[in-house]
Formats: structure tokens, C-alpha cells, sequence
């Protein structure tokens, strides 16, 4: 997973003006971009709770998923990947 460092705080914004009363947007940080499989997540880090929010150009949101598997001979395979998550759950787990 290739992680840039494309700045844009667009899908927070948008999240903002849908979640007015929970997302301050003087609370957070930009920590980078990352290419889930074609489509670009935005990580965004609460500055108070430390817990991030990732989401995509049109404010949908993700979870961030680690799997390692161990395949017969013994070598392992990791996989990286955000997963959908619904919204309003990303945004009151980011801010608690």
C-alpha cells in the first residue's frame, strides 16, 4: 500500500458540514493519503481523542484492516486494506 502525501482536507470538510456539531475542524491533522486499491483514502488524525478518521474524496469512510496469513510453508502473506465502515460510526468512533 503506497502511502503519499497529497494534502487535502476536502472529504473532512464535506463530513464537517454534514456532521456539524462533531467534527471541529481545528481538532485535526493530516497524516497522509493512501491508494486502497484505486481509490485515494484520506487519513486524518483527532488531535484530542488520537484516533483517526479516514475517508475518501466524497466523504465516505473506511477502516483501516491488517490480516496476516500463514501460508503452509510457513512464509507469511500480509494483507492491508480500508474497508468500508459507515459514516456516522467513523465519525463517533474518531471523536470518543
Amino acid at each position: 500500500m503506497k502511502i503519499t502525501y497529497k494534502v487535502d482536507w476536502k472529504p473532512l470538510e464535506i463530513l464537517a458540514r454534514i456532521y456539524q456539531n462533531k467534527i471541529d475542524l481545528g481538532e485535526w491533522m493530516y497524516m497522509g493519503t493512501v491508494d486502497n486499491f484505486g481509490t485515494d483514502i484520506y487519513l486524518y488524525k483527532n488531535r484530542n481523542t488520537r484516533a483517526y478518521l479516514n475517508a475518501d474524496y466524497y466523504g465516505g469512510c473506511y477502516r483501516y484492516d491488517s490480516l496476516t496469513e500463514r501460508l503452509g510453508s510457513g512464509t507469511e502473506f500480509f494483507v492491508d486494506e480500508y474497508v468500508p465502515i459507515h459514516t456516522e460510526v467513523a465519525v463517533n468512533l474518531a471523536i470518543k
